[in-house]
């Protein structure tokens, strides 16, 4: 999902006056108002808002002992992404260091070393 793009029309002024009730009137200052909370809404939710990717991973998935998947590169093991048991009906993981009681995670590769089986993976990126 891509955003759209600031409103980036200059300013407006008003140019020309008529004799109706301010309350039945759109001014130029209306209009700049409204660019201006738009562009800064727009802003907030750049910087604020992440899109959930849910992934179902299977056994067959597995590369021996690892998982790996590009969306992973660069992320925080139980902050940016989480990892169920038993695709999803399961339990959260959590991440240890060690396959054994848990899972380990290699950032840079973007591997999660764990035993081979299903699961189901969330990850949270920032929409772009």
């Amino acid at each position: 999902m891509a955003f759209p793009s600031p409103i980036s029309f200059d300013d407006k002024q008003d140019r020309q006056t008529n004799s109706l009730d301010r309350k039945y009137k759109a001014t130029a200052a209306d209009f700049n108002d409204l660019k201006g909370r738009f562009n800064d809404l727009l802003a907030y939710l750049q910087n604020n808002v992440t899109q959930t990717i849910r992934v179902k991973i299977e056994a067959a998935d597995f590369n021996g002992t690892y998982y790996e998947n590009a969306d992973l590169a660069g992320l925080t093991p139980d902050v940016d992404f989480q990892l169920f048991t038993d695709n999803g009906s399961g339990t959260l993981m959590n991440y240890t260091g060690d396959a054994d009681d848990g899972y380990n995670f290699d950032s840079a590769t973007a591997r999660i070393y764990t035993y081979a089986g299903s699961y189901l993976l969330i990850i949270h990126k920032p929409i772009s």
